[in-house]
């Protein structure tokens, strides 16, 4: 074991754990923030917020991720930087046009943070099984936050305003600065980087990458349908409280971090990581009871199974690229990674809004599993393990 890869392993986990809590404290308060005094924004407007970070970030994430295969150090500290200047600015906004500039200063670190640590972690850990566990620690790691941050923000608008819980991201962000230079000083360094346009054409010749991506944009597909129109099934079907589906969200949650164990503890070498993946997306077919029956126990059925995928999915898709990527143009893979997701997932919740208008949203949960069934065809026939 070499404890200095360790180390910067730890430090590097404790980032992500802050990072994510900081991000999903932002996520929910933002448009409640954004519509009263002063902003009094629109909901047309509070789109325009909420959106201006996935502009940038769609924009940013291949230069950055370029960029990364020449310095990992710096583009880490630019997403934590970004993050700090993003929160400070939301703090002291006093106009709609501030909150836009905010959003588009914190797509930079959202469009960099996950692409450069997983670059990072595949730096540090060359060693196939080991690769593999670090993956899911880590993975286990960024779950808690995203749990973490809605907790923590539950109990602290009992104590504090919304506007004071943006001095809280900035002062993680802060933390985390501190935790870079402390801890994640000399890193290992990729192989002197190739052409971008010669890169470029080696990654989306790989079969991993196109694999993994497949892999991954049905995933995050199935989640943003869940996340997106599942209140609208609970409140137009059910006829429930929309806010009630905060349960089911902690129940995902943790079918996500229950099966990043399983994965820890090396479930997915036993069965067969093409096996295992193929199986894993296919529970997304699950979703088709919301479809079909759609009473409260089919839909936390549903549900639990969706996130047991995305648990599997996210470390395996992640580890793949990593695999069969070159250390030179990982960061620019994992770039690549997430743009091709992002782009898949909102071109797809779009199309889904628009059918959901012609027929019903209880129909848009049967075609998220018939697509993910359809990926996890397509992702096992391209996929390469011994690449």
């Amino acid at each position: 074991m070499d404890s200095g890869k360790d180390n910067k392993f730890i430090y590097l986990c404790i980032i992500t754990l802050c990072m994510m809590a900081a991000y999903n404290l932002l996520i929910p308060i933002l448009p409640i923030y954004s519509r009263y005094s002063p902003f009094f924004a629109s909901a047309a407007e509070i789109g325009i917020i909420i959106s201006a970070g996935a502009i940038s970030a769609i924009i940013l994430r291949i230069p950055f991720g370029s960029l990364s295969d020449k310095n990992r150090q710096m583009v880490l500290l630019i997403s934590l930087v970004s993050s700090s200047i993003s929160s400070a600015l939301y703090f002291f906004s006093d106009s709609l046009i501030m909150l836009i500039l905010s959003g588009l200063i914190m797509g930079v670190s959202s469009s960099t943070f996950v692409p450069v640590s997983l670059s990072i972690l595949s730096d540090l850990h060359k060693e196939k099984e080991e690769r593999q566990k670090r993956f899911a620690i880590f993975t286990i790691m960024s779950s808690l936050g995203v749990i973490l941050g809605p907790v923590l923000l539950n109990f602290l608008l009992s104590l504090i305003s919304i506007k004071e819980v943006f001095l809280l991201t900035f002062i993680i962000s802060a933390f985390c600065i501190i935790l870079v230079f402390v801890g994640l000083r000399n890193l290992p360094k990729p192989l002197s980087s190739t052409s971008f346009k010669t890169s470029f054409r080696h990654i989306l010749k790989n079969k991993n990458f196109m694999s993994a991506s497949i892999l991954l944009s049905c995933t995050i597909l199935a989640l943003g349908v869940v996340e997106s129109y599942l209140p609208l099934f609970i409140e137009n079907f059910l006829l429930m409280d929309p806010e009630i589906n905060i349960n089911f969200i902690i129940i995902r949650s943790l079918m996500i971090v229950m099966m990043r164990v399983l994965i820890f503890l090396n479930v997915q070498n036993r069965i067969g990581i093409k096996r295992f993946s193929t199986l894993a997306l296919f529970l997304n077919l699950a979703l088709s009871l919301i479809t079909f029956r759609g009473q409260y126990y089919d839909v936390l059925f549903a549900v639990s199974l969706s996130g047991l995928a995305h648990g599997a999915i996210y470390p395996i898709a992640s580890y793949l690229v990593s695999r069969s990527v070159k250390s030179n143009e990982l960061g620019l893979a994992n770039a690549l990674l997430f743009l091709f997701v992002d782009a898949f997932r909102s071109s797809s919740l779009i199309l889904f809004g628009i059918f959901a208008e012609i027929f019903t949203v209880s129909h848009l949960f049967l075609f998220t599993g018939l697509i993910s069934v359809v990926g996890a065809i397509i992702s096992a026939t391209l996929m390469d393990i011994e690449a």
